[in-house]
């Protein structure tokens, strides 16, 4: 007997939807410039033929490259060659950056700014008082969003900043919270990262696993974010987190053995 091949499904609905969602995407950015034709003109002081040479350009890259791209996939694969080129464009990206005068805005986007004698843009100093409100209130903390009033009477640097965060929420749930609080927020972490590892090996399926596992990875991601910042202090991210916590622990479609 040949195992029957199954088509479509919902694998498939996923693939399919991630190409066409890629595809709009590249067709987006290749028109956008006619829509800012004008406007491009204007900022770079040239004409019409000359912006359209930008167009051409890119479609001239586009098809030399066809060989040597081709024959570099048969050679080394897809997964390194698509490593190689991500690598290589932020690369030349940060390097032609630099070299056009915009070194500024480089290191800006990293947080910080040319002549910053703190690495950390004030969060030394933020966690430094965090831990001194935590000191001060152990049990119950300070109270709940309170950090930015608390701060001024343990601030030291004469009103430099105005802070109403601590840049670390884990810190700040153990200030403006205590050890009560912060016990409550280990204790989500723990048990969600708990639970979706359980979520990931409990489902059956490759696409439910694929779901709870690359939900986990998002909430990896913003675990690591609220160390250096606030993300779950904005209503839409905090949504977007509880929405991957759910993905990643319950397994709303994993099949259940009967």
């Amino acid at each position: 007997m040949t195992d029957e091949i199954r088509l479509g499904g919902r694998r498939a609905v996923v693939v399919w939807g991630t190409a066409v969602a890629v595809y709009f995407l590249a067709i987006f950015h290749r028109s956008s410039l006619g829509v800012a034709g004008l406007v491009a003109a204007d900022r770079f002081h040239i004409t019409a033929s000359q912006l359209s040479t930008f167009t051409v350009l890119q479609l001239l890259v586009y098809a030399a490259m066809q060989i040597p791209v081709g024959v570099l996939l048969d050679r080394y694969g897809p997964q390194r060659l698509l490593v190689a080129g991500t690598v290589g464009l932020v690369l030349i990206g940060v390097l032609a950056v630099i070299y056009l005068g915009g070194g500024d805005s480089v290191v800006r986007g990293f947080g910080l700014s040319l002549g910053d004698t703190d690495i950390s843009t004030g969060r030394f100093h933020f966690w430094r008082i965090a831990t001194q409100i935590a000191a001060a209130h152990p049990v119950l903390g300070s109270g709940l969003d309170s950090f930015g009033v608390a701060f001024t009477k343990f601030d030291t640097q004469s009103g430099l900043y105005r802070v109403e965060q601590a840049h670390n929420d884990y810190l700040q749930a153990f200030s403006d919270g205590g050890l009560l609080g912060f016990a409550c927020v280990a204790a989500f972490v723990v048990l969600m990262f708990k639970n979706g590892i359980k979520s990931v090996k409990a489902s059956t399926d490759d696409l439910n696993k694929s779901i709870a596992l690359g939900s986990l990875a998002g909430c990896f991601g913003i675990a690591i974010h609220s160390f250096f910042d606030f993300p779950l202090r904005t209503p839409s991210n905090a949504l977007f987190f509880l929405l991957l916590v759910s993905l990643a622990t319950i397994a709303p479609f994993a099949h259940r053995k009967t």
